[in-house]
């Protein structure tokens, strides 16, 4: 699956409004995660956004903050677009960026699996192993 990852600061303001309506929405009450930073101009720099060729507005967000010796990610994607097999190519996608962007980090990576009511923790589990097989390039958790 073709997915494109964009800085929330490179994001048109019609995407920005987008994904802050989508994140709002009635349906996302519940749910964890970089949705609660997007609007947070302090979270800004560590904020991404997944595009895909079927739709211009965005359809998740990503985030990435590296402290030192850690490195916190997350992920969540509008209800509309959940098993579509977007996410985990973002997830792998986001993984190869960061690992770009910080070549030299061999700290742990912690992603807290916050999923409403636990329903979707065996997948959120499996999406982080994906990011670290690709961050690491063999998958081992750090």
């Amino acid at each position: 699956m073709c997915v494109t990852i964009f800085p929330r600061a490179d994001l048109e303001q019609k995407q920005v409004e987008h994904l802050s309506k989508r994140a709002a929405a009635s349906e996302h009450a519940n749910d964890n995660g970089p949705l609660k930073a997007w609007d947070q101009r302090a979270a800004e720099s560590m904020l991404h956004a997944i595009i895909i060729p079927v739709s211009p507005m965005p359809i998740g967000i990503l985030y990435g903050h590296f402290m030192n010796t850690e490195l916190e990610v997350g992920w969540w994607v509008d209800i509309e677009w959940r098993s579509k097999k977007f996410t985990r190519p973002a997830v792998a996608a986001f993984g190869e960026l960061l690992k770009l962007k910080h070549s030299n980090f061999t700290g742990k990576i912690h992603a807290p699996i916050m999923t409403f009511g636990g329903n979707y923790d065996e997948k959120s589990r499996a999406l982080l192993k994906e990011f670290m097989r690709v961050f690491f390039d063999d998958g081992i958790a750090r």
